[in-house]
């Protein structure tokens, strides 16, 4: 089995969804149930990935508050989660130095283990990468979950290749949530 695996915005995914470009996706908001089935995946939280050489690693917790004026690295605009980290923060007065808006989560960590900012991304993201230079801290007092979703076109006839895949995801997530997705590290 081939994978064909493409990062892009949920707008762009959502497009190529109604049109049927593709026939499957995993995105973060279950899609009309109309046009859309979808199955529950798993669910993140933002945090930070901070150089070990910054002030701020030594916290237990990163408020917003802690943010302002600090270098940081995230997901661009036209990604959903933006709304909940970069303009959240502008509209409590908060105003980090944007040092880059990325699709690429690797470039984030990137970004905090050169120590040229403080990278916001996903806790799976963050806990897979190994680096010793970066610690990884939630934010204090958030609570927003981003929930993941397998998701499909009503009209679109799975192939057996895709339905293959689909069931060793959902497999694969179901006996694996534990470990990939565990604070307590």
């Amino acid at each position: 089995m081939l994978l064909n695996i493409v990062e892009t915005t949920e707008k762009d995914i959502i497009e190529k969804l109604e049109k049927r470009y593709i026939d499957t996706a995993i995105i973060t908001t279950p899609l009309n149930s109309e046009i859309f089935r979808f199955s529950y995946l798993y669910s993140n939280k933002n945090c930070l990935v901070i150089n070990k050489d910054n002030p701020l690693s030594k916290k237990e917790y990163i408020s917003q508050f802690d943010l302002d004026k600090q270098p940081i690295a995230g997901k661009g605009c036209a990604y959903s989660c933006y709304s909940s980290n970069v303009k959240r923060l502008f509209q409590r007065n908060i105003n980090p130095q944007i040092m880059l808006e990325t699709t690429n989560d690797s470039l984030i960590i990137n970004m905090a283990e050169r120590n040229l900012a403080i990278g916001i991304t996903l806790d799976y993201i963050a806990f897979s990468n190994n680096s010793e230079k970066i610690v990884i801290k939630p934010f204090k007092d958030d609570n927003q979950v981003r929930n993941m979703f397998w998701v499909e076109n009503n009209y679109a006839l799975l192939t057996k290749e895709e339905q293959s895949f689909r069931k060793f995801l959902l497999d694969w997530i179901k006996e694996n949530k534990e470990q990939l997705f565990n604070w307590n590290l």
